[in-house]
């Protein structure tokens, strides 16, 4: 019997070509709850995440990553959130995402990790060592999301993603400190951590480098490998908040429709107008110097180059001046070693 507060419709359908229709039903599924999931503002299910045994045996793929985000400032009504977490995973002063993870790799050695969770036995088949895998259908990691804004004199506290937007008008800030905090605050609600699952998915993860693109094998992960995708996946946050910059000032000129592109839509905005020519990106077609100091490195090097044929006549010159260079100049001369060898080829005291 297919559960009541199944959501989907009872087939699902997978086309593989004209007039070819592969129908499953699923009969077998997993739940896991962590508080009910909304879709603008409407309750979906109680379930967090929800998975079906024909559908996961469809999967080409070593990891599949779905995320879910509680926005702590949209929990009245639910606007904008994917769901709202259970009493163990609430925050007043956060943010609270949850990424679901489906393993299906197989390792060439044991791992030991919380959340890719392999079995610490091999598989054997025939007495053969096929590999580790794991034997959960999906795995969990939770993370808190805070963000603060500060001006030269005040800071708001640690806390979720839209209480610094309402605390605004209390940090008595500039029309520039606003009009950067707007610019800001749009670019981080963009690389919150579910919106970088729905753009890359599992390509997020550092693990991907570990496959061997041939039968999901992958090489064995080290202790504790879940730390090294949460760093990974806030380095790519911070790729993104770049990018969005560069974006803002210049962003690429893009056809929606036939002979109509994003540019001709562009508005003029006040205060941030100023920050689209005040914005420096490295980028591999312009080069960053300093025209003071290539300026005086060229004209040191022009005045060496006209001194050198002219630097001997002036050197001696001072030397005839001085007692000590004039001695200098003296001994140069004598020991010099062509004087040397002119004086030995001279002397007849020499058989040569």
């Amino acid at each position: 019997m297919r559960p009541e507060n199944w959501l989907m419709p009872p087939t699902n359908r997978v086309s593989f070509g004209p007039n070819r229709t592969a129908v499953f039903e699923d009969k077998e599924f997993r739940y896991y709850h962590f508080g009910p999931t909304f879709s603008f503002g409407r309750q979906l299910s109680n379930a967090t995440f929800m998975i079906g045994k024909q559908w996961m045996n469809l999967q080409n793929r070593e990891y599949i990553l779905a995320a879910v985000t509680a926005f702590l400032g949209n929990n009245s009504n639910c606007n904008g959130c994917d769901f709202v977490p259970i009493g163990d995973f609430s925050r007043n002063d956060a943010d609270v995402s949850l990424l679901g993870l489906m393993n299906l790799a197989t390792y060439t050695g044991p791992v030991n990790d919380s959340w890719f969770q392999p079995t610490s036995e091999p598989y054997e088949q025939n007495r053969k060592i096929i590999g580790w895998f794991t034997n959960t259908n999906m795995s969990f990691v939770g993370c808190t999301e805070q963000y603060q804004i500060c001006t030269r004199n005040r800071c708001s506290p640690l806390t979720n993603l839209y209480a610094p937007n309402y605390a605004k008008s209390t940090l008595e800030s500039t029309e520039a400190q606003s009009a950067t905090f707007d610019l800001l605050w749009k670019d981080i609600w963009g690389t919150s951590m579910e919106y970088l699952v729905v753009f890359l998915g599992a390509d997020v993860l550092r693990a991907q480098e570990s496959l061997y693109r041939l039968g999901f094998i992958s090489s064995a992960l080290e202790t504790g490998y879940w730390r090294v995708e949460m760093e990974n996946i806030h380095n790519v946050s911070i790729v993104f908040a770049q990018r969005r910059y560069v974006n803002f000032a210049n962003p690429p000129n893009l056809e929606v429709r036939p002979n109509i592109t994003i540019r001709q839509y562009l508005q003029e905005p006040g205060e941030p107008q100023r920050f689209c020519k005040h914005m420096k990106v490295r980028s591999s077609e312009h080069s960053c110097f300093s025209v003071i100091k290539l300026a005086s490195v060229l004209i040191t090097g022009a005045i060496i180059m006209l001194l050198s044929p002219a630097l001997p006549a002036i050197v001696s010159r001072f030397q005839r001046r001085s007692q000590p260079g004039r001695y200098r100049r003296m001994s140069w001369s004598e020991t010099n070693i062509m004087r040397l060898h002119q004086r030995y080829l001279g002397d007849p005291e020499i058989g040569l």
